[in-house]
């Protein structure tokens, strides 16, 4: 499959520009956007990592800012720009992956769950004035995954993720956490014909955390 590579800063407006005109000259249209930047290796915007876990009392105000900008303004500013080119040609997808814990009360995630909570309620309002444009927008909650951060977290109680991973996990009926593909195959679903009137809501794919 041909792929295009563009390296941009989704909190920057001028650099999320240039990369949608980047695409948009190469390839004349983008059907389907995913917007998967975030989680907790957060960059600020001078490139230093910060963490979200925490709380939220004793969080840097920097750090706050940055956990804000990749999360949720990020997100907010690639869609802006990709936007106009969907609706002038009256088609188009978006995905927003948003997380459980915006619907689920977590310690130290304040900040975090926030942002996640503010992309649930961004796609059902924006899924509310484009849809009879021929856009739909719909978003991804996962809950915890198998990935290597994760593993890392859970099998070290002094981490800063743990406690958070622990009550996390305490609320997943299922009994397990997810792996990515379980993820990436209903973002693959509501990319594809089949998920085309799935719009102006946020499906689960947490194991029961948040329902």
């Amino acid at each position: 499959v041909p792929a295009r590579f563009v390296l941009a800063d989704v909190g920057d407006p001028d650099s999320v520009q240039a990369a949608v005109d980047d695409l948009i000259a190469h390839w004349g249209s983008i059907d389907i956007l995913i917007n998967n930047a975030g989680g907790s290796g957060s960059v600020g915007s001078t490139g230093e990592k910060v963490t979200q876990h925490g709380p939220f009392v004793e969080m840097d105000v920097e750090d706050l800012l940055a956990v804000v900008r990749v999360n949720l303004v990020g997100m907010m500013l690639v869609t802006r720009a990709v936007l106009p080119h969907m609706i002038s040609a009256a088609s188009g997808r978006i995905i927003n992956v948003a997380s459980e814990g915006g619907k689920a009360v977590i310690p130290d995630l304040a900040v975090y769950n926030a942002c996640k909570a503010g992309v649930i309620a961004f796609t059902r309002n924006l899924a509310g004035e484009v849809g009879v444009q021929g856009v739909t927008v719909a978003g991804v909650c996962p809950g915890i995954m198998v990935t290597e951060r994760t593993v890392q977290a859970l099998s070290d109680p002094s981490n800063r993720g743990f406690a958070s991973l622990d009550v996390g996990f305490a609320k997943v009926t299922a009994g397990r956490c997810s792996v990515t593909d379980e993820v990436a195959s209903l973002i693959a679903f509501l990319a594809s014909d089949a998920g085309s009137y799935v719009h102006g809501t946020s499906v689960s794919v947490g194991g029961g955390m948040a329902d």
